[in-house]
């Protein structure tokens, strides 16, 4: 199925076709989202990629093939994801990830939960000592720092656009001291022709108090595109792309590229490269990764140089009825 001409030849139309659908409740917290852009973000675990597919394609989730894990990406998507998925991170020394999210048809559309868990170590207990970037949190640290979300989403269809929204509690513990804080995360999507495209605003919430002064969480807003696999000879080509407006108004973007091929029915191994513009410096731009799905079991793998001779693994493994 081919994509209407219009949007072939002009695809910012088919982005204000998504706008223009969108309920008036959504669509005012995406034009009201840069108010809320002002401050440092924390905790970390909120920032970072929490797919291994996604983290091979430049940080983009592949949105026209939503797993569970898509309720931290794009809750818009909600409605069509099914299954389990989970997911680990290293990003050296003390710096671990995890993620486990399971997603369900109900009430006519989807329900989807997860929790997300950050574990690494810093300098000090001041708030100040927490690693700003994402590169930094394989530093070793005598003060240990874990970060953890528990989350719930539902998304359904609503005037031809697919709707959902997700709360989430917030916790963080840096040493002994403890602090807390409710978010919300809203978003649509609508498919046009073999393209999905999904617009977010996350993270909206209030801050984390600690002794030493609070930290606000990191509301961002989102714009990702993913497409239907095509056949490209005896592959098949699909690809995503994301633009991300972060606190302080910055701006991060990626994209990739992804190519399966399937000896057997039902057996299929995948490449992936991507290229992420991120904010941290110390990240270097290219991603890369592949995986492997046999019937309804995918396993993937994904990686990322962050400076000095590091990397970032991350690893997924999901299940899809």
């Amino acid at each position: 199925m081919e994509a209407p001409a219009h949007l072939a030849a002009f695809p910012g139309k088919g982005v204000a076709a998504l706008l223009s659908r969108l309920p008036i409740g959504v669509a005012a917290a995406l034009a009201l989202a840069p108010s809320f852009l002002c401050a440092q973000g924390t905790p970390s675990v909120l920032e970072l990629t929490h797919s291994a597919r996604s983290a091979a394609l430049g940080g983009a989730y592949p949105l026209a093939d939503p797993l569970a894990d898509v309720l931290f990406a794009a809750p818009g998507r909600i409605g069509d994801a099914r299954g389990l998925s989970l997911f680990h991170a290293d990003f050296g020394a003390n710096g671990r990830g995890f993620t486990a999210a399971g997603a369900a048809d109900w009430w006519g559309g989807g329900v989807a939960g997860g929790v997300q868990v950050l574990s690494y170590g810093v300098a000090s207990e001041d708030p100040d000592a927490l690693p700003p970037r994402e590169s930094r949190l394989g530093d070793d640290g005598p003060v240990p720092v874990s970060e953890a979300v528990l989350s719930a989403g539902f998304g359904r269809e609503v005037f031809d656009v697919d709707v959902g929204a997700a709360l989430k509690l917030v916790e963080m513990r840096l040493g002994a001291v403890r602090a807390s804080t409710v978010g919300v995360d809203v978003g649509a999507a609508h498919a046009l022709g073999p393209v999905s495209v999904a617009l977010s605003l996350q993270n909206l919430g209030g801050d984390l108090s600690f002794p030493g002064g609070s930290r606000s969480l990191p509301t961002k807003v989102a714009l990702g595109l993913g497409t239907q696999r095509r056949p490209l000879g005896p592959l098949d080509l699909g690809a995503a792309g994301a633009v991300t407006r972060l606190v302080d108004g910055e701006v991060e973007a990626g994209a990739g590229v992804e190519l399966s091929y399937w000896p057997i029915n039902g057996r299929t191994f995948s490449g992936r490269a991507g290229y992420r513009h991120a904010v941290d410096e110390d990240l270097r731009g290219l991603t890369l990764g592949g995986g492997f799905a046999g019937d309804q079991i995918r396993i993937d793998y994904a990686w990322q140089s962050a400076g000095d001779g590091r990397g970032h693994h991350r690893f997924g493994l999901s299940w899809r009825p």
